[in-house]
């Protein structure tokens, strides 16, 4: 509404200031969802993308555990990590961030993964299955 467009508006003087109080403060530790997934998607990959460069992308970001690179169709990937909230430092250090210097106008775009990718049935042990029946339909 025009109310709201009107409160939101700022001055050049508030806006050479810094942000206002009513910026919209960054999630901490408290307000991330502990038990969220602990996997990203990343697109926006070029097509010749290899499975090292997604490694020598991930080895600086803490908790990175391993990913599984798609090359067929767009190129994406799934990488895990230890916990949820390295999963989301991922997401917000590289969600944006440009892939190849030869193509600065593709950007990458990350995002929380809908659910943890589960190890493929030769990884799993009787064990994992045992205790995670009751995920399966």
């Amino acid at each position: 509404s025009g109310k709201l467009m009107a409160e939101t508006k700022q001055t050049a003087e508030e806006a050479a200031e810094g942000p206002t109080q009513s910026a919209t403060p960054l999630p901490t530790i408290t307000t991330i969802d502990a038990y969220g997934p602990k996997t990203i998607f990343l697109a926006g990959l070029p097509a010749d993308v290899r499975e090292r460069e997604i490694h020598l992308l991930f080895r600086e970001v803490p908790g990175f555990t391993g990913a599984q690179l798609k090359t067929t169709g767009n190129p994406c990937c799934f990488a895990t990590f230890t916990d949820h909230l390295s999963a989301y430092t991922a997401v917000t250090r590289l969600n944006g961030a440009i892939f190849d210097p030869a193509r600065p106008t593709e950007v990458l775009r990350v995002e929380l993964a809908r659910s943890n990718t589960r190890k493929p049935a030769s990884k799993r042990t009787r064990d994992e299955d045992a205790a995670n029946w009751h995920l399966t339909s």
